[in-house]
C-alpha cells in the first residue's frame, strides 16, 4: 500500500509548498492531514505515508473478528436459525441503529466469538510516565518509559471469570434474554451489548481511552453478519482442516485464521440456488 500511495503523497507535498489558492485544495483526508500541523512544521513523505497507513490499520481487528464470527457460524450451524428469526422479527418503527441493538442473540454470539478469538492477545497498552511499583509482596516494579499491557486473551479465558471458559457458548452473554421456544425470544432492553467492556472483558480497552470506534465496528459487523445469515448458507470448505494450530498463522500479536468458507445464496423462500457460491 505504501508503494501505491507514495506518488500521490509526494505530489501533494510538492503542491502544498507552492502558493496555490487554498480553495483549489482537494477535500480528502490526505489533505486534511497535510494541513493539520502548525505552519512551521514540514512533513516528510515517509512521515505522511506512515500517518495515512495508521488510519487503515485499526480496521484490521474488525476484519479479523468478522473472519472468526463466520467460522464460528460454520462450526455452530444450529444457531443460525435463531439469528435468522431474530433478524426477521426486528420492528420497523425505530431508527436503523436502534433496531440493530435489538438483537441480543447476535450481540451474545459476537461477544462470545471475540472472547475466544480476540485476534490481539493484549489490550490496554500504556507507557509509564513515572516509576511505579504494583502493590503486594511480589508486586513488579515498572521503570519510567516502559510499556505494559493487559493479557486480554488470558483474562477472557480465565475460569475465575467464566464457567467452562474453553467452551463456545453462543448465549453466554444473553443473561437478560428469556428463551420461550426454539427460535422465539423475548428481548430485555438491558441485555448485554457487544460494545460493553469490563475488566473481565477488556477487548475494547478500558478507562478514558476505551475504543471510541467500537459502536461503528459493532454496527458494521452486525450488518455483514445479518446479510450473510439471511441470504447465504455457510459451511467450512475443509472441515477436517479447520481445527488445530495449522489452521492459523501469527502476525505480531495477532492470530489469523486460514480456514476457507463455502457459501451458497438462499432465495427469499429459503431454498438454495443450485450452483450458487
Amino acid at each position: 500500500m505504501a508503494r501505491l500511495i507514495t506518488p500521490l503523497v509526494e505530489e501533494r507535498l510538492e503542491r502544498s509548498t507552492s502558493k496555490s489558492d487554498p480553495g483549489d485544495e482537494p477535500l480528502d483526508i490526505l489533505q486534511w492531514v497535510i494541513n493539520s500541523p502548525p505552519k512551521d512544521y514540514t512533513w516528510t513523505s515517509r512521515q505522511l505515508i506512515s500517518s495515512m497507513l495508521s488510519f487503515c490499520l485499526p480496521s484490521t481487528p474488525t476484519a479479523l473478528t468478522l473472519s472468526y464470527v463466520l467460522l464460528d457460524l460454520c462450526k455452530h450451524p444450529e444457531f443460525t436459525e435463531l439469528l435468522r428469526h431474530q433478524i426477521r422479527e426486528l420492528p420497523t418503527d425505530d431508527t436503523f441503529c436502534t433496531r440493530l441493538n435489538r438483537l441480543p442473540a447476535l450481540d451474545s454470539f459476537l461477544k462470545e466469538s471475540a472472547r475466544l478469538s480476540p485476534g490481539n492477545s493484549t489490550a490496554v497498552s500504556r507507557q509509564t510516565l513515572v516509576p511505579y511499583t504494583f502493590s503486594g509482596p511480589d508486586g513488579p516494579h515498572v521503570p519510567a518509559g516502559n510499556w505494559i499491557s493487559v493479557p486480554s486473551r488470558s483474562i477472557m479465558r480465565d475460569p475465575a471469570h467464566y464457567t467452562s471458559p474453553e467452551t463456545f457458548d453462543p448465549l453466554r452473554f444473553a443473561t437478560n434474554v428469556i428463551a420461550t421456544g426454539e427460535t422465539d425470544m423475548e428481548v430485555n432492553a438491558a441485555h448485554v451489548k457487544y460494545t460493553d467492556a469490563s475488566y473481565k472483558y477488556p477487548l475494547w480497552g478500558l478507562g478514558k481511552r476505551i475504543c471510541p470506534g467500537r459502536f461503528y465496528a459493532s454496527i458494521a459487523l452486525k450488518l455483514v453478519v445479518a446479510e450473510m445469515v439471511l441470504n447465504y448458507d455457510l459451511k467450512l470448505a475443509d472441515e477436517k482442516g479447520a481445527a488445530g494450530n495449522e489452521s492459523f498463522f501469527s502476525f505480531d500479536s495477532f492470530r489469523v485464521p486460514r480456514a476457507g468458507i463455502s457459501m451458497r445464496r438462499r432465495f427469499s423462500n429459503g431454498d438454495v440456488g443450485v450452483g450458487d457460491a
